[in-house]
């Protein structure tokens, strides 16, 4: 889904991680929270399957 935008695909890991990094960052200042940097590098390796797994999708006619 989030390569419809019509971003190339490193740009859209590197925004989807960045987010998955902020996310943790945020739960440093949630009580009751812990940041992960298990939690950001399980990020990195659902992401480095998701593009290994699926074929680009290719624009509609």
């Amino acid at each position: 889904m989030a390569r419809r935008c019509g971003w190339p695909a490193p740009r859209v890991l590197a925004v989807l991680l960045a987010y998955g990094v902020a996310i943790e960052v945020g739960q440093a200042f949630t009580p009751g929270r812990d940041p992960s940097l298990g939690d950001v590098l399980a990020d990195a390796v659902g992401l480095a399957l998701g593009v290994w797994r699926w074929p680009p999708v290719r624009p509609a006619t």
